[in-house]
């Protein structure tokens, strides 16, 4: 537990992807993203991104309650610098964290297709297998 509460306390200054935690799509993208991210290579440090649910106090304290209030406008990225990115320039934000091809995927991802998808995301969420996002030191309240 005390693991946790560390990276809680370093969240400032670190980019965290926040997304709608009930949602069982939004868990599967979480996960994915961790499965398709750059890893560090040659002693290069990457820098990792956080992960936090829009209904939790992560959210309640680096987010305007416009952000975080249902109906959501889609996924947050909160960028180190402190800059914001909603929905599909989300998206686009995250491709720097994930591997070829798929960065190259989420770059042109175009916005009609990712409000397809948010509109239709209980309906697709619901025809996924269960997905549990297991609780790791990169994952904030």
């Amino acid at each position: 537990m005390e693991e946790r509460r560390a990276v809680v306390d370093s969240a400032e200054g670190r980019t965290i992807l926040f997304y709608d935690g009930p949602c069982g799509l939004c868990q599967h993208a979480v996960v994915w993203i961790l499965e398709h991210e750059r890893r560090a290579t040659s002693g290069k440090s990457s820098e990792q991104l956080l992960f936090a649910p829009l209904e939790g106090r992560t959210a309640e304290t680096h987010l305007p309650a416009p952000l975080r209030t249902p109906p959501y406008d889609g996924v947050v990225l909160l960028e180190a610098d402190g800059r914001t990115r909603i929905g599909i320039d989300a998206v686009h934000a995250l491709a720097r964290f994930i591997r070829f091809p798929w960065s190259v995927v989420l770059r042109v991802a175009p916005a009609w297709g990712y409000r397809f998808i948010a509109r239709r995301r209980a309906a697709i969420a619901c025809r996924l297998p269960a997905c549990q996002i297991n609780p790791t030191y990169r994952m904030l309240g």
